[in-house]
């Protein structure tokens, strides 16, 4: 195969009407459509076979690749603009890894409404990876939200579900088997398709604090942004957020509540804000059609606590 021939045949089409890229013709992008607005940058790693299992489709690698590396922006609160990546391929793979790519690709684009500014490919005897390197943008004047911010007395919001994406992941890998099919897609699809909080986070650094995206699970993300606070998480487990599913698992002692807590690909957000704040919180909740949960608080110490108890892990990409 043909490098010139793949990149033309099935990334070019993806580019169509987004000048920056240069066509795919050049080394780099232009990047010229800001206006003088900030763009904030990240850079993720997605190997197969360790941030996903080795049955997936390559079409489902490819595009919750995508949707996890664009969800730093969301918890960033900016508005995707681009992304590269840099394919790294399999040798004994043929020509139809590519047009399953574009076809992940072109998924993401549609859920995201992101474009391909360029990237790289090479093969090697190796499983599948993908470097994606995500580009935001925002008005100076906006906030952009960060980790650091937290103050002693802010709330901790959290969006969505904890724990569906950990049993999504379980189900794919047949370690645990699921009676109700509409139980099992809404599990593998939390997974599979970690949300997208954008236009939402946008309008949340408004009044948010500080936010991290659930990526290494819950307790390790949120102990983030309480050491970068100097401050002490207290959560409530009555207030955890947990679907059907998970609640019925947690009443017949298939699992603990800590297996949902530290096992991360939630994606969700968590961030702090002052009580104040509340009233606007719950009208962006509203109008988003985004679920929020108030789970603890900062207080005046150190380390995340679990109804006064002592609680950490989370997990560790070394």
């Amino acid at each position: 195969m043909k490098e010139n021939y793949l990149i033309k045949k099935y990334l070019l089409p993806l580019c169509k009407n987004f000048k920056d890229s240069l066509s795919l013709e050049d080394d780099a992008a232009i990047l010229k459509d800001f206006n003088k607005e900030n763009y904030v940058i990240s850079v993720d790693n997605f190997i197969n076979g360790i941030h996903c299992p080795n049955n997936l489709k390559t079409k489902s690698i490819i595009l919750r690749a995508i949707l996890c590396a664009t969800s730093d922006l969301a918890a960033m609160g900016v508005t995707p603009y681009c992304i590269f990546l840099s394919l790294s391929l399999p040798k004994i793979k043929g020509e139809k890894i590519f047009k399953d790519i574009s076809d992940g690709i072109k998924e993401a684009i549609k859920l995201v409404n992101i474009k391909i500014g360029g990237g790289d490919i090479t093969s090697y005897n190796g499983p599948l990876a993908i470097s994606i390197t995500a580009v935001g943008r925002k008005r100076p004047l906006q906030k952009i939200l960060l980790r650091k911010g937290g103050k002693v007395g802010d709330l901790i919001g959290v969006t969505g579900v904890i724990g569906n994406a950990y049993l999504g992941l379980k189900i794919l890998q047949k370690k645990i088997s699921v009676i109700k099919n509409e139980d099992k897609k809404n599990m593998v699809n939390a997974f599979l398709y970690p949300p997208q909080l954008h236009k939402f986070s946008n309008q949340l650094a408004k009044f948010a604090n500080c936010c991290i995206d659930i990526s290494d699970g819950l307790i390790e993300d949120i102990s983030k942004l309480g050491a970068l606070a100097k401050s002490k998480v207290k959560l409530n487990s009555g207030s955890i957020p947990l679907s059907s599913y998970a609640s019925l698992l947690l009443k017949k002692k298939e699992f603990l509540l800590k297996d949902f807590l530290i096992a991360g690909d939630d994606y969700q957000l968590a961030f702090t804000f002052n009580e104040n704040k509340t009233i606007k919180i719950n009208e962006l909740k509203e109008k988003y059609n985004v679920d929020v949960t108030i789970i603890g608080e900062l207080a005046k110490g150190k380390g995340v606590f679990l109804d006064n108890k002592k609680i950490s892990g989370g997990y560790s990409h070394l």
